[in-house]
């Protein structure tokens, strides 16, 4: 998420507050006071997991970036003044491609009792938790220490030996006035770990000034100089605790995060020696332990195994289950083969093998056939295409029923049987674990080629699933999710991915977040095809290879230009605004896309011409020399594609950046100049890129006046 301030933004004005490291954790669903906007209570996050707000306070102009799931408000203002701030949202199109790891800190020290405490004396990469706070320095000592007065009338100095006494037995005194062990996390903890300091000086100063060190009259002033460098003390030992627990809780969360980012995520093998205390830890009372155990059981094959017996156990409560799902998301646990079993038991469909569907078939049931050795799912009648709108359509309910497409939240729990996106409530184990496990198995694929499974495996088994007959035995969640991963991993079954995703996103009597999902999908999909037409191996055109590459499935060009006409309509009359803003960046994305290919399809037909001055007889022996006029259905899906988006932009919008991006292409370093295939691919594909996000900048806001900025 990116928050952008186009003012001074002060602390008067109720600025942004964040809750740093507050991503991971979703709050423990199962205490009783749960609820939305609740989880749990603002004190007891502050108190119990390590970390404190801190407020965004900038100039003008400046950038947030922030991941999506970080907590945040907006603070109480205290003045008239408006305080803007613009919202964008993001996500991954594309695996990280990052390669040769570099060490970080913070997880270098693999998780050990030393690199915690390290960490709590060392600055930078933590300085937002507001630790600080060193040894008492001179200037902190009273203004009468160790001064001479000016006349004889004022009270007699401390002595400036008592107090730098005073002060080293405070910094020594910690260790030993709260030597039980306890992290001052908690408010109350640290006002007793203050009184004890104070009480512990206190002693230590009587014991000074009976031997002498200072006058017994003294030792008032002596006391209240001790108070607030008592408190000074205990705040600066209770931030450094909160320091390590921070490091402690989520160094095996960014130790997978950084291996992740270089492709060597997944088990590794070996079970670690605490294996039976990270299970116990699994189920503890606080979620940053668990999950602190999740991602530790996550690097192990019996971890793994583990995580997945607590994720699928109807015993577990639905915030074990939510943090051992974050394991098996990260540990890959969940498989095809284990998430169609799981779906079999739940919608009991048959699922087997094509050997398997012919004994199935002998004895009555009608199987839809799919590729060689793949799972088959056994139904009895269905849509050819495979997409069935009954499952898609909003569900009635006797408390609530939807007017304006959407299902209302208690309609979506009343008919799954439990929340999806707070895991609360549930009335269904067996439906909350197999919406557990689709998710684990959607989020946890690994890169094609460098882990168990990649793209083409998630959407193969998505699509089946949503195809086959127990769509409509699956919960509304489950769907979602299916429908969701095909954003990601759509490109590896293009036409397919797409041709369900416009069938929604056209289908009206569709729910409105499945539209949305849908048009989610095409968008991401097409700025998918950015990359993938222009970027991976160099500039090419979209309709290379033209009727052979459709024989072969084509590429994700080809397969977003028959969603043209469906996202047009809904860009045009949709009502919901989730949608139409899909929609318009998934047509954004295929005009420019389309702008780009032609511009390269030109300057390829150009060089062609200037190589070989008989034009005609060198477009006889290579026809797709002249892929320009070979091209015109290209150019006609991107005619459709700007003219849908043009009534929701200023006069000439699609044009103006259509002239900047060939302008910007054309200004980019040819080949033989010295820049690499690759380096030139990424930025002819960060261009188009820009080119779309210029249009979708400009687009009329839904929410409020037509012309209004804001």
């Amino acid at each position: 998420m990116v928050c952008y301030y186009p003012q001074d933004t002060t602390l008067a004005m109720g600025p942004t507050e964040l809750l740093p490291g507050s991503q991971y954790h979703r709050g423990d669903s199962d205490r009783a006071h749960y609820s939305r906007g609740h989880i749990p209570c603002f004190g007891e996050q502050v108190d119990e997991w390590a970390t404190l707000p801190t407020p965004v306070l900038c100039r003008a102009g400046s950038v947030l970036v922030t991941h999506f799931d970080l907590w945040h408000r907006a603070l109480e203002s205290t003045t008239d003044s408006p305080r803007l701030m613009l919202k964008f949202v993001a996500w991954r199109t594309a695996h990280p491609t990052i390669s040769s790891p570099a060490d970080w800190p913070l997880v270098d020290h693999r998780g050990t009792e030393e690199g915690h405490e390290a960490e709590g004396e060392r600055g930078g990469l933590l300085d937002f938790l507001g630790a600080g706070g060193g040894a008492l320095r001179a200037s902190e000592l009273p203004s009468s220490a160790g001064r001479r007065p000016r006349k004889a009338a004022g009270p007699p100095p401390i002595p400036a030996e008592a107090l730098c006494a005073l002060g080293a037995h405070l910094e020594s005194a910690p260790a030993s006035v709260w030597a039980g062990g306890v992290e001052l996390l908690r408010c109350k903890d640290v006002s007793r770990a203050e009184v004890l300091l104070f009480e512990s000086a206190v002693e230590r100063a009587k014991a000074m000034a009976a031997g002498g060190a200072f006058e017994t009259s003294q030792l008032g002033r002596v006391v209240a100089w001790l108070g607030p460098q008592c408190a000074r003390v205990a705040a600066r030992e209770a931030s450094a605790a909160r320091r390590r627990r921070f490091v402690r809780d989520r160094a095996p969360i960014w130790r997978h995060v950084w291996r992740w980012l270089h492709g060597q995520e997944g088990a590794e093998g070996a079970a670690p020696a605490c294996l039976p205390r990270l299970v116990a830890q699994l189920s503890s009372a606080a979620e940053p332990e668990r999950l602190c155990a999740a991602y530790a059981l996550a690097r192990s094959a019996p971890g793994a195994v583990a995580l997945l017996a607590a994720m699928l156990s109807p015993e577990s409560s639905t915030s074990v289950r939510r943090t051992a799902t974050y394991g098996c998301v990260a540990s890959g646990a969940v498989d095809a083969s284990t998430l169609e079993r799981l779906v079999a038991q739940s919608s009991r469909v048959r699922v087997g093998t094509e050997d398997e569907a012919e004994g199935a078939a002998a004895d009555g049931d009608s199987v839809r056939t799919e590729a060689a050795g793949q799972p088959l799912l056994a139904r009895e009648n269905g849509p050819a295409d495979g997409y069935d709108g009954r499952a898609w359509r909003p569900v009635g309910s006797g408390r609530a029923a939807s007017t304006d497409g959407w299902m209302a939240a208690c309609v979506v729990r009343e008919a799954d049987g439990f929340d999806a996106e707070c895991m609360m409530a549930v009335a269904d184990p067996s439906a909350a674990a197999l919406y557990a496990a689709t998710l684990a198995f959607a989020r946890g694929a690994r890169v094609a080629g460098a882990g168990p499974r990649g793209g083409e495996d998630v959407c193969g088994v998505a699509l089946r699933l949503l195809r086959g007959p127990a769509a409509t035995a699956l919960s509304i969640s489950v769907r979602l999710v299916l429908l969701e991963s095909l954003g990601l991993h759509g490109g590896a079954s293009p036409h397919a991915a797409s041709r369900l995703a416009s069938q929604l996103v056209a289908d009206t009597a569709v729910d409105g977040a499945a539209r949305a999902v849908g048009a989610r999908v095409l968008s991401q999909l097409a700025a998918r095809s950015i990359q993938d037409s222009l970027g991976a191996g160099g500039p090419r055109g979209g309709c290379r290879g033209g009727a052979a590459e459709e024989a072969e499935g084509g590429g994700l060009g080809l397969a977003l230009a028959a969603c043209v006409t469906p996202l047009a309509t809904a860009l045009g009359s949709d009502p919901d605004r989730y949608v139409r803003g899909h929609a318009a960046e998934a047509l954004a994305s295929v005009a420019m896309r389309e702008v780009a290919e032609g511009f390269f399809a030109n300057e390829a037909e150009r060089g062609s011409a200037e190589e070989d001055t008989a034009g005609t007889a060198h477009a006889a022996a290579d026809p797709r020399a002249h892929l320009a006029a070979a091209c015109s259905p290209a150019h006609s899906v991107r005619a459709r594609a700007a003219a849908a988006l043009a009534p929701g932009l200023p006069p000439g919008a699609v044009d103006a950046v259509a002239s900047r991006l060939r302008e910007r292409l054309g200004a980019l370093p040819g080949r033989g100049s010295g820049c690499d295939e690759a380096g030139r691919a990424a930025l002819v594909a960060l261009a188009v890129h820009d080119a779309v996000r210029a249009l979708c900048a400009q687009r009329r806001c839904p929410l409020t006046h037509p012309e209004s900025p804001f």
